[in-house]
């Protein structure tokens, strides 16, 4: 998939499980009050207008809250920053938890430091 089609941000999610980042939510062309259900996939969340489980609806500042057994489910166990993946053309939100994301990019972290492949 072309980088362009993918919009990129970061949140703090927050206690609640809120997070919110403006330039990947206006891609999206989400707007408050849409119905969303969550998914997770290889560790990362999945969501999407009017499907899965546990829907939530948007609020007035177009945050999501992620449900508490899906952030779990993540491992993620309290705020943190997170990575958000716009995807426009499907309709989709990814959100890649810090941990995740240690652990997809340690083997480059690693050849860039010249410790690794």
């Amino acid at each position: 998939m072309p980088r362009r089609d993918v919009v990129f941000g970061l949140s703090a999610m927050d206690r609640a499980g809120r997070i919110n980042d403006k330039l990947v939510m206006a891609s999206l062309g989400w707007k408050p009050g849409l119905q969303v259900g969550f998914a997770i996939r290889a560790g990362v969340i999945v969501i999407a207008p009017g499907a899965g489980q546990r829907m939530r609806t948007l609020d007035q500042l177009c945050q999501v809250n992620v449900p508490a057994r899906v952030r779990q489910a993540c491992r993620i166990d309290g705020p943190e920053r997170v990575l958000l993946a716009g995807l426009p053309g499907l309709q989709l939100l990814l959100v890649h938890p810090a941990a995740l994301l240690g652990h997809l990019t340690a083997d480059l972290h690693a050849a860039v430091l010249g410790g690794g492949a």
